[in-house]
């Protein structure tokens, strides 16, 4: 099995010093970790500098600062692997839940799970059959979840826009759209870290609003 693990950071560094970690114990074979800096005001710490040297991560800055779906694609663009699945600095993976997902595939484009977050979240995709309807009254899955390079390139990557949205969701739709294979797996992959400015925080009073963004255009 080859998966690229995509790392997003931006001016939160120090979780890496748990999500690395994570992602070095995950029991895959050529597995690749690919760390995009997207363009942080504030510097790494020594320390993960040298942890990320040290573990033969692909580290990569943006000159300027481009948002979560422009880390994203450039992480993925870079990927020697044809299956990628990707982290936020603040999140980190529970033990080979990466192998769990790979070995589920089946003929699947997207394998998805469950994340905690004080407690598990099972994403829409865990109780209802897909459809245009779902996707507009909720986001179906988890962001870390494991999907092939050809979806992706079908998909137009991630949406790049100013400003927070929900990126995520956007992708799955349009992922879904082009006739992307889902398949769901009863594992809790990650473990998702809330914060007072989380971008979830940040969308949410004004989730219908960002929620017609997602899917306008796609459905």
């Amino acid at each position: 099995m080859s998966v690229s693990i995509i790392l997003c950071t931006y001016n939160d560094s120090h979780f890496l010093r748990t999500a690395i970690p994570s992602c070095l114990q995950q029991d895959v074979v050529n597995r690749e970790i690919i760390l995009v800096d997207d363009c942080s005001s504030k510097p790494i710490e020594p320390d993960v500098m040298d942890l990320i040297r040290g573990n033969g991560i692909q580290f990569v800055r943006h000159t300027t600062n481009q948002g979560l779906s422009a880390s994203r694609n450039t992480g993925i663009s870079m990927a020697r692997n044809e299956w990628v699945i990707p982290l936020d600095a603040d999140d980190w993976f529970y033990p080979n839940t990466v192998k769990q997902l790979w070995d589920a595939k089946d003929g699947a484009d997207i394998i998805t799970g469950n994340c905690t977050d004080g407690g598990v979240y099972a994403p829409a995709i865990s109780r209802v059959l897909l459809s245009p309807e779902v996707f507009k009254r909720e986001n179906p899955c988890i962001c870390s979840s494991l999907f092939n390079k050809d979806i992706w390139r079908r998909a137009g990557g991630y949406m790049v826009r100013k400003g927070p949205h929900y990126e995520d969701w956007n992708f799955w739709a349009k992922c879904f759209k082009v006739g992307g294979r889902f398949k769901y797996m009863p594992i809790s992959v990650y473990n998702h870290t809330s914060r007072p400015d989380s971008m979830l925080r940040i969308l949410h009073p004004n989730r219908d609003m960002f929620v017609r963004i997602a899917t306008e255009g796609v459905f």
